[in-house]
């Protein structure tokens, strides 16, 4: 009789609509970003995965530039990317598997404020963050402070913004350093950053280096990294779903601070 309930247990959820979606999900490709046009190609007919979210493996794909390419998860739980070749008469398909490095939260010297600046697109996740740096190299105080300079596109003089610090914390900002005369500054419109350190009683500016700042859409970021949980599925161990995301924000985006990560993923999803 138990046997028998049990079925009819499992023939009743196997016909819910809820159930069977899942169980049609799992043979998908599951669009997580699609950059430029991508569509699909089947029977003669072009379809935007953009609006249909997944795709069959094998499934023909035609990109309408050559800077277009889709990121998805696979049947297997591989986050890959599609992009297509050189003529535009096909695609290939690449693992994302980045060299990711947070590096260390902790700036001791000139030297490794170079290193870590140098070359990187430092994602800001929550649209702020904070960075320690070492007493001896870069004391704080009213007189000891971290400047960023910039262009704002049609201006002929430069914008300086002093960046905030508690203790020797310094904060990285978007309203604080995206901000002139009390009104937003569009980021696309500035160019030129840089990080200097200023010492008032000398008076004297150092230059660190130049920085690139990426603060990006943190709505559709964070519904990005929810289908990248979401399709991995439940049981995918933890570490592995972290491990896919930082790898998804280093292609995409760019590399975030260790701590400011770790922040951003407990907050939003518990991870």
């Amino acid at each position: 009789m138990m046997k028998q309930c049990f079925l009819f247990v499992a023939l009743f959820l196997l016909g819910s609509p809820a159930i069977a979606q899942v169980i049609v999900d799992t043979t998908f490709n599951r669009v997580i970003r699609i950059e430029g046009e991508v569509y699909s190609s089947n029977k003669g007919m072009d379809m935007n995965l953009e609006s249909v979210g997944g795709f069959s493996p094998g499934t023909p794909l035609r990109f309408g530039s050559p800077d277009s390419r889709i990121i998805f998860i696979s049947p297997e739980k591989e986050l890959l990317m599609a992009i297509p070749n050189e003529d535009m008469s096909g695609y290939t398909t690449v693992p994302i598997r980045s060299k990711y490095n947070t590096r260390p939260g902790k700036i001791l010297s000139y030297i490794a404020f170079v290193k870590f600046l140098e070359g990187r697109d430092w994602l800001v996740l929550g649209d702020s963050v904070q960075l320690e740096v070492g007493k001896e190299e870069f004391p704080l105080s009213e007189d000891h402070v971290f400047f960023i300079r910039y262009q704002l596109q049609g201006d002929s003089l430069p914008v300086n913004k002093r960046l905030s610090h508690q203790g020797q914390q310094v904060l990285f900002s978007k309203q604080g350093i995206f901000q002139v005369d009390d009104q937003p500054a569009p980021i696309d419109s500035t160019y030129g950053h840089q990080l200097f350190y200023y010492d008032a009683l000398k008076p004297a500016s150092t230059l660190i280096h130049s920085i690139r700042l990426i603060f990006p859409d943190e709505r559709r970021l964070r519904a990005e990294v929810a289908g990248i949980i979401r399709y991995l599925g439940i049981a995918y161990p933890k570490e592995e779903k972290i491990r896919a995301i930082q790898n998804y924000l280093f292609e995409v985006y760019g590399t975030p601070e260790k701590e400011n990560l770790q922040e951003w993923l407990k907050r939003h999803f518990n991870l």
